[in-house]
């Protein structure tokens, strides 16, 4: 636990089978804490005892929206007590999604099995939270892998290319700016046709 919360913008809730918080690494030891305010996963977790990945979600101390994972449900003679939950943050989805291994131009994004942006490597704090491009998100749930021509949430012209995991559910997309497929192949076409011979008239 201790290494976990060593990560930024991490943090760990003990649930009861109902839902209610009983300790909270965001809150000092003994202070009240809320009911969870989403019991989607909550439920998973108590009705199989296996780990799960929870969408976005809007945390019920900090108000923040994070992604969840959750499990390790506890038992005693057959009746399920209480279950961890752990949660990362902005901090945390914002150093997810950045990659210096990508041109600055290029768009990289995670998204849930809502289509809801969970990371993203330009402008986070305006897209998080949001669905992803309506025409790429019409091919998220279409299928688990394409390349298409798609417009990025700020308006830009993309091909995009995404990745949905049979684990979690999610998706990785990388949209890289249409000029930068087009404009060579444009160029390579133009200057054949313009070396080419002209027929006299």
């Amino acid at each position: 636990m201790r290494a976990t919360l060593k990560i930024n913008g991490t943090s760990i809730v003990l649930h009861d089978t109902k839902g209610q918080q009983l300790l909270s690494t965001n809150r000092p030891f003994g202070e009240p804490l809320p009911r969870a305010t989403n019991t989607e996963m909550h439920d998973r977790v108590v009705a199989t005892g296996q780990p799960q990945i929870s969408d976005l979600i809007i945390g019920a101390v900090l108000a923040s929206a994070d992604p969840r994972g959750g499990g390790f449900r506890f038992s005693e003679m057959g009746r399920s007590l209480t279950y961890w939950q752990w949660g990362s943050g902005r901090r945390f989805c914002r150093r997810s999604s950045a990659s210096k291994n990508l041109p600055p131009d290029w768009t990289a994004g995670i998204f849930d099995r809502e289509g809801i942006i969970v990371a993203r490597n330009r402008e986070l704090d305006r897209f998080l939270g949001k669905p992803a491009s309506p025409t790429l998100l019409k091919a998220m749930r279409g299928t688990a892998e394409s390349w298409l021509p798609s417009v990025t949430s700020e308006g830009i012209p993309v091909y995009a290319n995404f990745r949905r995991s049979p684990v979690t559910g999610w998706t990785v997309a990388i949209g890289l700016p249409r000029e930068f497929v087009d404009d060579p192949l444009r160029a390579r076409n133009y200057w054949p046709s313009a070396a080419a011979p002209q027929s006299s008239p």
